[in-house]
């Protein structure tokens, strides 16, 4: 296989065709078909036979996505807008689900080593959220087009709204940081849109192995959030202005070492 191949049903017919298969979809997606379904699939020629059947090329895309080696696992949430999809590498091939407006899923077969393009795909522009919580600075014209970058205590993204808002200087000052982390954490939450987690699964030597990878909308553009080591033992996180052709790049170490480890190779 050269190049992708997709096909557009609606969440019902993917639940039909994964029944017929024998595939358990993965969670958050419909597991309940019904006999429109059934039919529309029969009518399109997707599934033959009696019991109903899914053609060779949809059986093995299913077979994909029902037993992978790899798993990635997408889920964007903003403001107006939500998306859901899932990515699975088995041999040479990759398969994924993808949520599209009107109830319907965009289900694709991938060359394996294309699966990093494929993931663009679930990543919508970052100006599809719409404007941030407050926007202040944009309001007034502070700062705008500057992007977001530095390095944060882990628990000012955790906790910095919730303290900003209701506990004030103080609060702000428990969390350790200093006027220019209070700045950078201040204006991420402002300008924040949309939140994108990525979900890296699978096996490595008999035990479970999950990577992640975190992204946050702004009206400066997509920012990624990666762990960084620190001395003081403290967990810290550095923020990195991305755009959606890094997904790839971001979740492929947590890829690649599963698919090594399943290849066989040292």
């Amino acid at each position: 296989m050269d190049a992708a191949r997709r096909l557009v049903l609606t969440t019902a017919e993917v639940a039909a065709l994964a029944a017929a298969a024998g595939v358990v979809l993965p969670s958050g997606f419909p597991a309940d078909p019904n006999a429109a379904a059934e039919a529309s699939l029969a009518a399109r020629g997707l599934v033959v036979g009696d019991p109903p059947r899914p053609v060779p090329a949809l059986a093995t895309t299913l077979g994909v996505l029902g037993r992978p080696t790899v798993g990635v696992r997408v889920e964007v949430a903003g403001q107006g807008l939500g998306l859901r999809a899932v990515y699975a590498v088995a041999g040479p091939l990759g398969a994924g689900l993808l949520t599209l407006p009107g109830e319907q899923v965009e289900l694709s077969v991938f060359p394996a080593e294309a699966v990093g393009r494929e993931l663009i795909r679930a990543v919508p522009e970052p100006d599809a959220f719409g404007g941030g919580r407050t926007r202040v600075s944009a309001v007034l014209g502070q700062e705008d087009g500057v992007s977001l970058a530095g390095r944060l205590p882990l628990a000012a993204l955790e906790h910095f709204d919730h303290l900003d808002r209701f506990g004030g200087p103080d609060a702000t000052r428990a969390l350790g940081l200093t006027q220019a982390q209070a700045r950078l954490a201040q204006r991420l939450t402002d300008s924040g849109t949309a939140t994108l987690r990525a979900l890296v699964t699978g096996h490595a030597d008999d035990d479970a192995y999950v990577g992640q990878v975190v992204w946050i909308a702004t009206g400066h553009g997509w920012v990624g959030i990666r762990p960084i080591p620190d001395e003081t033992g403290q967990r810290m996180v550095e923020l990195v202005p991305v755009a959606r052709r890094d997904i790839g790049v971001w979740l492929a170490p947590a890829i690649a070492e599963l698919v090594e480890v399943h290849s066989g190779q040292p």
